[in-house]
């Protein structure tokens, strides 16, 4: 949810010629069935997308949670995001303990259906799309944290990062790249299907739920790539 992350990801175009490279060596990878073939699908879907992505919810109803320090409106870190825009996160308490996020860079916005929950000695936020007004790509730098929380949506899926408070606000932590290919793969029995570029877990929320308390302390996985500071209304 930030752009710390725009270096670490392609532009459109190479994005594009990627996820065509992608598909066509996961098709022949596929076919031949082999740990290696199997081994670098991963790797380049991950590369490609990122994040935890699954059909089902990694939580249940019992865990949801809600917390006065996750709502307000807030400013980007000017330590940890490094972009010259303009960005905003609000973030409003709905009805039945979910959350309506609204994050904004410049003109451009996107709204999403945030669930805070708790995942062993852990806060993570489900979120899922809402309704936006279109991309915005930063000029020679590559896609934004906005056009990665499209990316991160588009599926309709469920997609978690990691929720932790600081002194002036809220800090995100996401999986994604090598540490999220290396965690699953010492859980081969995770069930995955490759999306467009995108690993997205198929297993029931019970086993997801498991697989997360199980990882989701992990900082190399689940590393801050997002600060948020408190701004006055």
């Amino acid at each position: 949810m930030h752009d710390g992350v725009h270096a670490l990801r392609p532009n459109n175009s190479v994005r594009r010629h990627a996820m065509n490279t992608f598909n066509q060596i996961f098709l022949k990878r596929l076919r031949s069935k082999t740990a290696f073939g199997l081994l670098l699908t991963c790797f380049l879907a991950m590369v490609v997308s990122g994040c935890f992505q699954a059909t089902n919810k990694f939580y249940f109803d019992s865990d949801i949670t809600t917390d006065k320090r996750f709502e307000g409106r807030f400013g980007a870190n000017s330590t940890t995001h490094d972009t010259n825009q303009a960005q905003s996160l609000v973030i409003k308490l709905d009805q039945n303990k979910h959350y309506v996020a609204t994050y904004k860079e410049e003109d451009h916005w996107i709204k999403l259906d945030a669930v805070l929950f708790k995942s062993g000695t852990n806060l993570f936020v489900d979120f899922c799309h809402l309704a936006d007004n279109g991309t915005h790509e930063e000029p020679a730098v590559g896609p934004s944290g906005l056009d990665m929380l499209h990316i991160a949506t588009s599926d309709k899926t469920h997609s978690v990062i990691r929720v932790r408070f600081v002194d002036d606000g809220v800090a995100f932590g996401f999986g994604f790249g090598n540490p999220v290919l290396m965690t699953i793969r010492k859980e081969p029995s995770l069930k995955f299907k490759n999306e467009k570029g995108h690993i997205i877990l198929l297993d029931s929320t019970e086993k997801l739920r498991s697989f997360l308390a199980k990882v989701g302390g992990d900082d190399s996985i689940f590393q801050e790539k997002g600060r948020f500071v408190r701004v006055a209304k």
